[in-house]
């Protein structure tokens, strides 16, 4: 990992406060209709590649009425639509890092 593009772009796999990043695993799985079934060194191009498509499905999910991850782990709306957004920053810095790395080589 590039400390340096981590540290431009945000992201690195400890995440931030509680959460770490391998924990939105689930979220990219679901989204990506299985295409990354977890967030690691080996799924970042995809991921950052995906990135739009990615967000663009977190939107649909968020204007649902009763969100899947609410309704399958029985979880409140609030804490499910924070899962969310967080993720949709997680892929926001992951093509953000992809980015860096790609203008440095």
């Amino acid at each position: 990992m590039n400390t340096k593009c981590m540290e431009e772009s945000g992201f690195n796999f400890e995440g931030w406060g509680k959460a770490r990043i391998q924990e939105f695993g689930y979220l990219v799985r679901m989204l990506s209709k299985g295409k990354y079934n977890r967030i690691s060194e080996d799924t970042l191009n995809g991921i950052a590649q995906d990135a739009n498509l990615l967000i663009q499905e977190i939107d649909i999910e968020l204007a649902k009425d009763t969100l899947t991850e609410q309704a399958s782990l029985k979880i409140s709306r609030e804490t499910a639509v924070s899962n969310l957004n967080n993720l949709k920053v997680i892929i926001t810095n992951i093509r953000k890092y992809i980015d860096c790395i790609n203008n440095i080589a």
